[in-house]
């Protein structure tokens, strides 16, 4: 199912919006350039690895954890979901399509709701132990009894049972789409290291805290404000490119910032567009990278209020200067998003795209929908989101003179809890997406109260998303897809407004990050000889 982000867009912009002329809108930059000699990486830098060095790495904010089967900390699951831990089935970087991992051989039946792992030869665990299929199931055991972010993935499975020394066979209720990035979200934890350990207090959990996976990274060292991972000697596969990995938590972009250019830090990723390209332009040593994300954002509306018909909901929709917003905010690095499916997708209706922004043609649509009167709407921000909050200036700004708009600050759990709650008329979220993402849980009439948080309620979206659960043709799953986007836009439960694209700041050196990578995650990264190595 649609997974909800866990944090909010960290790009942001501080870039005050331009009054409006009769000119023609500016065009979006090239891809590989957010500012005049100012690019982005093109290319991993050339030349041998340092196989000692030390990549320094700043973190936003300390894991409360190191178990990513947890909701709540995304940290965590940066640190540790591929680098320590590792899954069935993995992707070489986001979005991609899972390929097997810890598996070495995936099967499923025709109806799709018998998945048969073959488990990899020779895997052992950082304590020297054997990976076996009881460590296998007692991962899924604890997704099925754990509060977090996948156990509404595994809800129908019914029963894991091993076949042999190597074999695993999974049997589900239902079909869905999305099963294989589900798997390849689920870190495969050493049965033993958990026995024993109480569900209801896993994050306090000494295995929580000490992870022993099966990744090309360990952990050394973890105290207040750093984390220091090393080298796993008896990796099964391609080993880490670094001896060491060092986590350090900076709050304090700008500290952050600064300890990059003065050579304590190697990378800093999530970087506003405008402090990113100031701090390249300062310092020659530095270099900007690209971090693709499979996410887009969209204002939310709540179907289930009066005011918020089908007519003021287009309009609304349609109101949103895309193109303005992706200048303005993110110097054109991103695209105006055009539905929930993944950009330039098979399951993307071919050639659609959102009309041609005209403010006054935009006024006039949300005149004639709301009618003679001027609405007061509600607009929730997750607070301290810069990108949103400016997102939501740019909007407000835009329609006053037909809809009043009443901006509410929330912190974003809160934010979450309100609009399942149906509390709230509009708000502005971050959404993750794939190339086989499963839209039941987010639109379909009975998830209302859950993930459906548009609280829409429509036979036509509803049959087409159980036809898309049990579809069995490739060609038919993109028809279904294709028909469900038109649906969507018809009924604008939301406005898609963005898909991401964020930047980082890296030493030139340091290799390995954003998307000239060959893969993502930590085990990726390396410095090539001749850069600056830390002790």
């Amino acid at each position: 199912m649609l997974r909800w982000a866990l944090c909010v867009l960290l790009l942001a912009s501080c870039i005050e919006r331009k009054s409006k002329t009769t000119e023609p809108e500016q065009q979006p930059a090239p891809a590989k350039a957010v500012a005049a000699n100012v690019p982005v990486r093109s290319s991993e830098p050339s030349g041998p690895w340092d196989e000692t060095a030390t990549i320094v790495v700043r973190l936003p904010s300390e894991p409360r954890h190191l178990n990513p089967l947890l909701a709540g900390d995304r940290i965590a699951v940066q640190v540790a979901l591929g680098d320590i831990y590792e899954s069935l089935l993995q992707r070489s970087r986001p979005g991609a399509k899972p390929i097997p991992h810890l598996a070495t051989e995936v099967s499923t039946s025709e109806d799709l709701r018998t998945w048969t792992f073959t488990l990899r030869d020779g895997v052992t665990f950082h304590d020297g132990t054997t990976l076996g299929p009881e460590d296998v199931k007692a991962s899924f055991s604890l997704v099925k009894t754990v509060v977090g972010p996948l156990r509404g993935e595994f809800d129908d499975l019914q029963s894991v049972i091993v076949k042999g020394e190597r074999t695993l066979v999974f049997t589900f209720s239902e079909a869905r789409p999305e099963r294989a990035d589900a798997f390849a979200s689920v870190p495969i934890i050493s049965a033993e290291s958990f026995r024993g350990a109480k569900t209801a207090t896993l994050n306090r959990e000494p295995a929580s805290r000490d992870p022993n996976g099966t990744g090309p990274l360990r952990l050394l060292r973890r105290s207040a404000g750093a984390i220091l991972l090393g080298k796993n000697e008896a990796y099964w596969g391609a080993p880490a490119r670094a001896s060491r990995i060092h986590y350090r938590v900076i709050p304090d972009r700008t500290r952050a910032i600064a300890e990059l250019r003065s050579g304590q830090l190697d990378i800093v990723l999530g970087v506003p567009v405008d402090e990113a390209i100031a701090a390249v332009k300062s310092d020659a040593g530095l270099e900007l990278i690209e971090r693709s994300m499979p996410a887009y954002t969209a204002a939310v509306f709540n179907t289930e209020n009066p005011s918020l018909h089908r007519a003021a909901r287009g309009a609304l929709s349609r109101s949103f200067d895309r193109q303005s917003i992706l200048q303005e905010l993110f110097r054109g690095h991103a695209e105006v998003a055009v539905g929930p499916f993944l950009r330039h997708g098979e399951r993307e209706i071919p050639g659609i795209q959102n009309s041609e922004f005209v403010l006054e043609s935009a006024l006039a649509d949300l005149r004639i929908a709301f009618g003679d009167s001027k609405p007061t709407l509600r607009l929730l921000v997750p607070r301290g989101s810069r990108t949103m909050e400016r997102l939501a200036d740019i909007w407000v700004a835009d329609v006053r003179d037909a809809v009043t708009v009443e901006v509410e600050h929330v912190e974003f759990g809160e934010l979450l809890g309100r609009v399942r709650a149906g509390d709230y008329e509009i708000a502005l979220l971050s959404f993750t997406t794939s190339a086989d993402t499963d839209l039941y849980s987010l639109f379909h009439s009975t998830e209302v109260g859950r993930g459906n948080i548009s609280r829409l309620a429509e036979p036509a979206v509803d049959a087409l998303l159980e036809e898309l659960r049990h579809t069995k043709t490739k060609r038919a799953w993109i028809e279904a897809s294709r028909a469900l986007q038109h649906q969507l836009i018809r009924l604008a439960p939301c406005a898609f407004l963005t898909t991401d694209v964020r930047l980082g700041i890296v030493r030139k050196s340091v290799a390995g990050v954003g998307d000239t990578a060959a893969g993502a995650g930590a085990r990726f990264y390396g410095r090539h000889t001749g850069g600056t190595v830390h002790p």
